[in-house]
């Protein structure tokens, strides 16, 4: 299998590619910087990567880019998710329309399979129950009606091509490589500088998954013939207090933290957490490794390269 991995140098597909090859593919990585090889190589050791240089937002390259690969499957994750504006910016009608030229462009170079990143957030948040694919599809956020859109449309084309397609929606990744201004790279580096660190109660509960573990389920969706939606999570209900607590403890500075210090945000839904039963009982997949692990090993990672 020939693989085409968009968003190749990002946070979730970096992690994608190795676990590609792990599966005997063969792996070729767009990215719109020319020394993006040399620069994976030293992060993640992909040496057996093919790269190739392509602005995906450029519509007038993407077809020479997706010709170069002539691969039969397309992992795509490029998107824009700069923290503080992705929610709203109109980069995400950008990548809507972007991401459409290259699935077609990716069909007619005689692509047989697509699978994208989805997100969380194009669910409904609000109750507290487990969320699930075809239930309350109904986001209130650019961000997730941009993907969501996307979805819909890549359904609804891919069913007149006779394409195979699935859309694996990410919930909340953590990791190596992470923007510095998300939550876990900034308590560490806070817990590092020995500040004292006001905080909420930390009940808001999420579904936080590696993005080690993450970029495994995409390739693992991604040479699967599931179809249409599936969650990617870890379907554990982990609180925000239980992410710094770790953290806290791993380090030996759990004085630092004070909670109930602040209040609690408001207008955030309490609980966000997937139904993974697709990706349990029909793509086979679960992490081998508990969320708590990967906290300790993130936290390493930080304190050694951050």
């Amino acid at each position: 299998m020939r693989v085409l991995v968009t968003g190749a140098t990002g946070f979730i597909g970096r992690w994608i590619l190795p676990a590609l090859a792990a599966r005997d593919c063969e792996v070729i990585a767009v990215s719109s910087s020319p020394n993006a090889a040399s620069c994976h190589e030293s992060t993640a050791g992909q040496s057996d990567v093919r790269w190739i240089t392509g602005d995906l937002l450029d519509h007038s390259a993407i077809a020479s880019t997706v010709a170069q690969a002539n691969a039969d499957t397309l992992v795509h994750t490029a998107w824009d998710t700069t923290p503080g504006t992705y929610w709203t910016t109109s980069k995400n009608l950008d990548w809507v329309s972007a991401s459409l030229k290259l699935f077609q462009a990716f069909q007619q170079s005689g692509g047989k399979r697509i699978v994208a990143a989805g997100t969380s957030a194009e669910y409904s948040w609000g109750d507290d129950a487990n969320l699930t694919e075809g239930v309350n599809e109904q986001s209130n956020t650019l961000y997730g009606v941009a993907k969501d859109s996307l979805r819909r449309t890549l359904e609804q084309w891919a069913a007149v091509k006779n394409l195979s397609w699935a859309w694996g929606r990410v919930f909340c990744p953590f990791g190596p490589h992470e923007r510095v201004e998300r939550l876990i790279p900034k308590l560490i580096g806070r817990l590092c500088a020995n500040e004292p660190m006001p905080f909420d109660s930390g009940n808001l509960i999420r579904d936080f998954i590696s993005v080690q573990d993450l970029g495994d389920a995409f390739a693992a969706l991604a040479t699967s013939s599931i179809q249409g939606p599936i969650n990617l999570a870890s379907g554990q209900d982990t609180s925000i207090r239980d992410i710094v607590t770790i953290l806290a403890q791993h380090m030996g500075r759990i004085d630092q933290v004070q909670f109930d210090s602040l209040p609690d945000p408001k207008g955030q839904p309490k609980r966000i957490v997937a139904d993974i039963g697709r990706q349990t009982n029909e793509l086979g997949w679960q992490s081998s490794t508990t969320v708590k692990q990967r906290l300790i090993e993130t936290c390493d990672w930080w304190i050694n390269n951050g």
